[in-house]
């Protein structure tokens, strides 16, 4: 579980820096 909620977090951070840079460009 707690390995997996790693990943899980790690995506979401992953994708709201993508969105953030999409933003900013």
């Amino acid at each position: 579980c707690f390995v997996v909620n790693i990943f899980m977090i790690m995506d979401i951070s992953d994708k709201i820096t993508k969105n953030k840079i999409q933003t900013a460009s």
